[in-house]
């Protein structure tokens, strides 16, 4: 057998109970098949299958009878299985995201599938919920205008006046009840037509509850062609209600799950209320993972970038020490040749190569000596110090770095412009 194939056995008691516990459509999924498939198979088994009306009438909250199962064969004999054959979804290429949900949003739906239980959607809307509540009462305040004797007189269209519409109501109402048993808010637009939302802390999903227009085709009237005689056409079209509602998930489907349920001949849209139940709770839970795994990324990355600016400062800091010990060595090598310097203009004066007045001289000598050791790191007692001496330096040339460098006391010119020494 094809890995991709699986076998679900069955006994003909088995599958009679599951017909007429599930919907035909709903069912048929579940088995992979076609509705008309899984209605050819109980009738190849003699197994009878439930009339039309049957689910509306279960929804409306009557207790239709079952049809019983007829024992086929000798009743002494077990009747032999049914084996079906349940095609898995093809396997995607590696690295491709998978189909079908993962196993921990299938168990969730189950589990919460039994612990809803069937819940059916009342024939009159008695308890209506307040947001429910404001849509009629705002409906009723509109008709209460259109009464008066101003020009709206008579033009009052109630949004609420179909048959569709009220069931509409009727299963919104059991929705929003059912969600708020459960904590979760529920949020609406402008008006009912708008996308609703449900909302369970910080995560949300949105869905819509609305019957389906059909286009029709017809042909212009008399009166219309009168109207407007420039108006070739012939047929126009316009859209009208089917009584057909759609409840669609349109933002957190849970994956893998159904997004959408309709009125079907053999199953009403009240008859799958306990599965949107539970869809809607997986897609707040979904979107609470994606939101959790989005916070976490996100963490994540503040770490990272909080990481890699504690390494750069740490980074600078390194690079600031290296330049600091460097400007030391170059203030230590300056303040050598300051007294080298000093020590060969004493001896020029000595040898009468250079003629300078001794108090002058002295004075000089006196004032250079102590500049020397301002200087000197290591006279100074900062030699193992980090911080920078200046801002800026030029590495290359240590002359101009001097000569063009900042000194932390504001002076530009502190050490080889314009003869400093000849100021004091």
């Amino acid at each position: 057998m094809d890995q991709r194939e699986t076998t679900l056995t069955l006994s003909r008691r088995e599958l009679y109970d599951r017909v007429w516990r599930t919907p035909v459509g709903r069912l048929a999924k579940e088995f992979r098949l076609s509705g008309r498939g899984l209605g050819k198979l109980c009738e190849r088994h003699g197994i009878p299958v439930p009339p039309r009306g049957y689910w509306a009438k279960k929804a409306a909250g009557k207790r239709p009878k079952r049809t019983p199962l007829m024992e086929i064969g000798d009743a002494r004999r077990a009747a032999p299985p049914i084996d079906l054959t349940l095609r898995n979804p093809r396997p995607k290429a590696e690295g491709g995201d998978d189909d079908g949900a993962p196993s921990a949003y299938r168990e969730l739906h189950e589990r919460l599938l039994g612990e809803i239980g069937d819940i059916r959607v009342p024939g009159r809307l008695t308890r209506p919920h307040e947001i429910i509540g404001d849509w009629l009462e705002a409906e009723a305040h509109d008709r209460r205008d259109s009464q008066g004797l101003g020009a709206r007189r008579g033009y009052f269209r109630g949004r609420f006046a179909g048959a569709a519409t009220r069931r509409r109501l009727r299963i919104l109402n059991t929705v929003f009840q059912a969600l708020e048993a459960r904590g979760i808010g529920i949020e609406t637009g402008f008006n009912d037509s708008d996308r609703l939302e449900a909302r369970l802390g910080c995560d949300r999903i949105a869905f819509t509850l609305n019957e389906r227009r059909r286009r029709v085709r017809r042909a212009r009237s008399a009166k219309e062609r009168a109207q407007n005689p420039d108006d070739l056409r012939r047929w126009v079209q316009s859209y009208e209600p089917s009584g057909v509602l759609i409840f669609e998930l349109t933002r957190g489907q849970a994956p893998g799950l159904s997004t959408s349920w309709q009125d079907e001949p053999d199953a009403p849209l009240e008859g799958h209320v306990t599965e949107i139940l539970a869809t809607l709770l997986v897609a707040l839970a979904h979107a609470r993972e994606i939101r959790e795994q989005e916070e976490a990324a996100a963490r994540r990355r503040r770490e990272a970038e909080e990481e890699e600016q504690r390494r750069e400062a740490e980074r600078h800091a390194e690079r600031s020490r290296k330049l600091a010990l460097r400007q030391r060595v170059k203030a230590w090598r300056v303040a050598e040749d300051i007294r080298a310097y000093v020590e060969a203009v004493e001896k020029a004066v000595e040898s009468g190569e250079l003629e300078v007045e001794a108090p002058a001289l002295a004075s000089w000598v006196t004032w250079a000596e102590a500049h020397a050791a301002e200087l000197d790191p290591i006279a100074a007692g900062s030699a193992l110090e980090k911080a920078l001496l200046w801002e800026d330096e030029e590495t290359r040339d240590p002359a101009r770095s001097w000569a063009s460098a900042t000194p932390r006391t504001g002076d530009p010119n502190w050490f080889w412009g314009r003869r400093w020494w000849a100021r004091n």
